[in-house]
């Protein structure tokens, strides 16, 4: 299948899953990563490819890139350090809690802490 096919088949589904989502009032985003599991590994119409790939982790970047623009520094400031400590907890003790309960139930090291930062 053509390059700009695939892009093409995964933008529609993308935008559309997203508006239906909404529709539905669930985030955009769950609806458009529904969309792709659905032209992927569901219904195989979108086959993995290099291409494709070094696209999805452009978009990636782009996104990320995106979010850290949209970031109000005024409103950062003025929450401050409680907002700080909230945020880190809630990475940190699921972090520590997976890692220990994966280890708890005999997964290796490297594996429980992939399912701690999942």
């Amino acid at each position: 299948m053509d390059i700009l096919l695939k892009i093409a088949i995964v933008l529609l589904t993308a935008k559309l899953c997203g508006y239906l989502a909404t529709k539905v009032k669930l985030p955009e985003a769950f609806g458009a990563l529904l969309g792709g599991i659905l032209i992927g590994p569901i219904f195989g119409i979108a086959s993995f490819s290099e291409d494709l790939k070094l696209l999805g982790d452009l978009g990636v970047i782009f996104l990320l890139f995106l979010a850290g623009l949209e970031t109000n520094l005024e409103e950062l400031k003025r929450v401050g350090i409680p907002s700080f400590v909230i945020a880190l907890t809630g990475v940190i003790v699921p972090l520590f809690l997976g890692y220990w309960i994966s280890i708890l139930y005999g997964y290796s090291k490297m594996t429980a802490l992939f399912l701690g930062g999942t």
